[in-house]
């Protein structure tokens, strides 16, 4: 190109992007400068002494981390938030292990393997990784797991045993390579060496559960890839609902009807609402059949059930909250993930200026339940826990307790 001069029209130069010690440097000060200005309650569980430590040992670290590295640390100091809604987005692919954990009563154990190599552990308890025993390297975890509760950190850290840099960043496993060492129920060891991959491998390939033979998939797992759905169970005059996700509004307005309709057409004594796997979505949506359940008859105790847990959280937890406050309804299950008394909504994001790293911030801060004083988690009025035992014979001990809870007037 030409200017009208002749002469070669001047480029703009690019701007010279300092080197990348100092890029991940300035944005682990931009990441604290931005959360101290946006979170409605930064100073909850930390001191400013120890925020700004912690923001200036991100800043330390930042030259000696590699780039997974460096998520991790940013990803540890918003963790020190204690917020379940602040967190760092998670990438759009991880290395990851084929098998999967949750976490029992009495320990944790594998509940998800892909292919043949990883198969072998299914249904058994994790112990160690390499070294170290898994209670070790969970409390290592923690500090990564964003969570407004212990129940919410604990279920965070189980899954990070799949995440190969979580691991080798607490120094758990290599950099790509981890070794599990599980028990059986009779107390025999197995050691299995698995490599990462991307977690979309593992996605796309069939994974199986530690069911026992001819044991079907139970009735909560059935379904867990719906918004909401509902069956009618004719043996216990009752309806079971599955809430997953507070999502298309108006489907679940046409939902809520067809509900309302399967419990007078099949003339059901009592509804079991199941929030155990509502993470949220838009809470506006559920206030017309909260409104019902209120004015109905359902609205007495033996007649509705709610059943809550780990993962109930954000627009879950707040159903679960104002079923509890407005409504007879019995919670049955485990506490929930989800904080009900100092529970910070109201999600916005912002992206660091060099790395690009999405990071979403609560704005706003709510009581749901204010009679529970500084509760930590919603706790149940029937207390089930679901035992390894019951999971592997396909059981559900919580819907059971809700089924056979003496029957209301």
């Amino acid at each position: 190109m030409l200017s009208l001069l002749g002469l070669p029209a001047c480029q703009p130069s690019p701007v010279a992007r300092p080197p990348l010690a100092a890029q991940r440097q300035a944005d682990s000060r931009y990441l604290a400068a931005q959360l101290a200005a946006r979170h409605p309650a930064l100073y909850a569980h930390i001191t400013p002494a120890q925020w700004q430590q912690a923001a200036q040992q991100l800043v330390a670290q930042a030259p000696r981390y590699d780039e997974a590295q460096w998520r991790l640390g940013a990803q540890q100091l918003v963790a020190r938030l204690c917020d379940g809604h602040t967190r760092v987005a998670r990438p759009a692919s991880l290395r990851t292990y084929p098998v999967r954990f949750r976490w029992f009563p009495d320990g944790v154990y594998a509940t998800l393997t892909y292919g043949p190599v990883a198969r072998p552990a299914g249904g058994l308890r994790l112990v160690r990784l390499g070294a170290q025993p898994v209670d070790t390297v969970l409390r290592q975890l923690d500090r990564l797991v964003s969570a407004d509760n212990e129940v919410a950190r604990r279920t965070g850290a189980v899954r990070l045993l799949s995440q190969a840099a979580a691991l080798a960043f607490v120094g758990a496993a290599g950099p790509d390579s981890v070794v599990y060492e599980f028990t059986s129920a009779t107390g025999q060891p197995l050691r299995i060496a698995l490599a990462g991959r991307a977690d979309s491998v593992w996605q796309a390939r069939p994974a199986e559960r530690p069911l026992a033979p001819g044991v079907a998939e139970p009735l909560y797992r059935r379904h867990l890839d719906e918004p909401f759905w509902s069956a009618t169970l004719p043996a216990r005059r009752a309806v079971y609902a599955q809430y997953n996700s507070c999502r298309e509004m108006g489907r679940f307005l046409r939902f809520s009807w067809q509900l309302r309709r399967a419990l007078q057409r099949d003339s059901a004594t009592r509804l079991v609402l199941d929030l155990r796997f509502n993470e949220g979505g838009n809470s506006r949506q559920f206030a017309p059949l909260r409104w019902w359940l209120a004015h109905s008859g359902f609205n007495r105790r033996g007649r509705l059930f709610v059943l809550i847990g780990r993962d109930t959280f954000s627009s879950g937890l707040r159903a679960a909250c104002e079923l509890k406050a407005q409504t007879q309804a019995l919670l049955v299950g485990e506490p929930t993930g989800g904080c009900p008394t100092r529970h910070c909504t109201e999600v916005k994001e912002f992206q660091l200026p060099y790395s690009g790293l999405h990071i979403q911030v609560a704005s706003r801060q709510t009581n749901y339940l204010p009679q529970l004083g500084s509760a930590p988690t919603l706790v149940p009025d029937l207390a089930v826990p679901l035992t390894m035992a019951a999971y592997r014979q396909g059981q559900d001990p919580v819907l059971e307790a809700a089924l056979s809870y003496p029957a209301g007037r």
